[in-house]
């Protein structure tokens, strides 16, 4: 006779023991075997229609909770529900907001919605998204999420944005007597979560410029660097990399008294349509067949972006020396892009690469021993030097190429913050006091 095979182990499951006063205990089985004890509080109407559930980690809470409900449903309100599923109500979200919302601020909010707050929160109730922990543990993974455009961080003000258009769907929960408190808008709506890291510059965090004295190193070595001589043209000019680059020969009026040039292209990448170039662009054969193509066009940033530059002795001497040497480039190359006039180019006249000219700006940064910033941070260094120095406000803007002054206070609050009692000090040393005050100058005369 065979021996009796043994029955196999029950899976864990999940085991409610019944409590007084719509009070449930619910216990889980842990993976390492461990118990976790939670109470359910639920209110059942007449009819038998659940109007509250909630789970809470002590029976205290549970019950308290359930006094609540069972006073907002006698009274005839809503009862908050916080075991409703979010995504039928992501729905009815953005249905009410596609009418009372314009078109763009609705597409943008459905993008954040399908991108990023739908997929996070697809399995959760609105109790859990409604948790400050787990809102939290949402802003961690949005920090360190890659954008799907850009392959790089989200950017924090599209964090921001996100974060924004969470608490505005637990507002409206919120409203309708769903939820007792909008915990997004407690945490970050406003407050000062995200607000010291959206700005490095800001006092209390990393500066994205360097000091005059990393300034001084990093010129010395760049001169001896591939790209050197237009890593130095960045940190004097103050302009943006995509215009630096495309900056053309025609544009510079080196025996002007001042000397200057004058800012009307940049290069940017595109997609060009195939067969003829967009009207204003020309793209980079070079690049034919291998992703996207360096386009020289005319539309800049901003209506302010283009404006004309006083050269200094060093932009100066690098123009020159640039177009000095752009006929030897021209014999030693095989061959020559003609399309293009610009003054910084490749080995065939064609522009020069952001990956290449970022590359050489890291290579000097090392070499100088200063701490490594980004391209950009070079043009961030110009503006603190020059607003260090004293230029007045509204000359950088125009270097810049800002449309306001309101983007600059923001992001130099540091610097002019360190500007305070230098007009004192200037007043004093254009009115300086050349004999001392005669006794009992300034008192009051008796009627």
């Amino acid at each position: 006779m065979s021996a009796r095979a043994p029955e196999p182990a029950p899976a864990p499951s999940r085991r409610r023991q019944r409590g007084s006063g719509g009070i449930s205990t619910v216990r889980r089985r842990r993976g390492d075997g461990s118990t976790s004890v939670r109470y359910r509080a639920r209110l059942r109407s007449p009819a038998g229609r659940v109007v509250f559930d909630g789970t809470y980690a002590d029976p205290a809470a549970a019950q308290r909770a359930l006094r609540e409900a069972a006073a907002l449903n006698t009274l005839g309100e809503v009862v908050p529900q916080d075991r409703l599923p979010v995504a039928p109500l992501l729905d009815e979200y953005l249905a009410t907001i596609r009418v009372h919302r314009t078109a763009r601020s609705c597409r943008s909010a459905e993008l954040w919605l399908r991108r990023w707050i739908r997929p996070y929160f697809a399995g959760y109730t609105l109790g859990q998204l409604n948790s400050a922990a787990e809102l939290r543990r949402f802003v961690l993974h949005l920090r360190q999420a890659q954008s799907e455009f850009t392959h790089r961080p989200l950017a924090l003000g599209t964090i921001r944005h996100i974060v924004e258009v969470v608490s505005s769907f637990l507002e409206m929960c919120r409203m309708e007597g769903r939820i007792r408190v909008n915990h997004a808008r407690e945490e970050y709506v406003g407050r000062r979560q995200l607000r010291p890291a959206r700005r490095v510059n800001l006092p209390g965090g990393e500066r994205g410029w360097l000091s005059i004295a990393d300034a001084r190193r990093y010129q010395e070595v760049a001169w001896t660097a591939p790209y050197g001589d237009l890593c130095v043209f960045l940190l004097h000019s103050a302009l943006r990399n995509a215009e630096a680059r495309g900056l053309c020969i025609s544009r510079c009026q080196l025996e002007a008294d001042p000397p200057y040039i004058e800012v009307r292209a940049q290069i940017v990448h595109a997609d060009p349509a195939p067969g003829a170039p967009p009207i204003g662009a020309r793209p980079n054969p070079g690049y034919a067949g291998r992703g996207r193509a360096q386009v020289l066009t005319t539309q800049l940033k901003t209506p302010a972006s283009y404006r004309d530059l006083y050269c200094d002795p060093v932009m100066l001497a690098i123009l020159r020396g640039r177009l000095a040497g752009l006929p030897a480039l021209r014999l030693a190359a095989a061959r020559w892009d003609e399309r293009y006039d610009l003054v910084f180019t490749g080995e065939h006249g064609a522009p020069i690469a952001y990956h290449c000219l970022r590359a050489a700006h890291l290579r000097i940064c090392r070499a100088a021993g200063v701490r490594p910033v980004g391209l950009h941070g070079l043009r961030h260094t110009a503006f603190a030097l020059l607003l260090s120095d004293g230029v007045p406000l509204i000359e950088v803007q125009r270097i810049a190429g800002h449309a306001n002054l309101r983007l600059l206070e923001q992001i130099y609050a540091y610097v002019l913050h360190e500007q305070r009692g230098r007009g004192a000090a200037s007043l004093g040393r254009l009115l300086p006091l050349l004999q001392p005050l005669p006794s009992g100058a300034g008192a009051t005369q008796p009627a």
